[in-house]
C-alpha cells in the first residue's frame, strides 16, 4: 500500500474483490508507517476485521527477522 498511498475509495473496493473478512495490516515500523497503519485499521475496520501487526522498532516488513515472520504467521493462522 505504502505510506502515501492509501486511498480508502479506491483501496477498500480492491479489498471487497479478495472475498476476505479480516485483513492484517503491516506496514514500517516509524513514525509515518505507525501513522498510516492507525489510519488503514480504522478505515478497513468498517467492513473487516482490522488487526495490526509492528514488526520490530525501526524495521518494515521486508526485513524482518524470521522470529517476527513466525510471530506475523501464528497471527494470520490464529484468524
Amino acid at each position: 500500500v505504502g505510506t502515501k498511498n492509501w486511498k480508502p475509495e479506491i483501496k477498500l473496493p480492491l479489498l471487497r474483490t479478495l472475498g476476505i473478512d479480516r485483513c492484517i495490516v503491516a506496514m514500517s515500523n516509524d513514525r509515518g508507517g505507525n501513522e498510516v497503519q492507525d489510519t488503514i485499521v480504522q478505515d478497513v475496520g468498517t467492513e473487516f476485521v482490522a488487526e495490526q501487526f509492528r514488526p520490530p522498532s525501526g524495521k518494515d516488513p521486508g526485513g524482518m527477522s524470521l522470529k517476527a515472520i513466525q510471530r506475523l504467521r501464528r497471527q494470520v493462522q490464529s484468524g
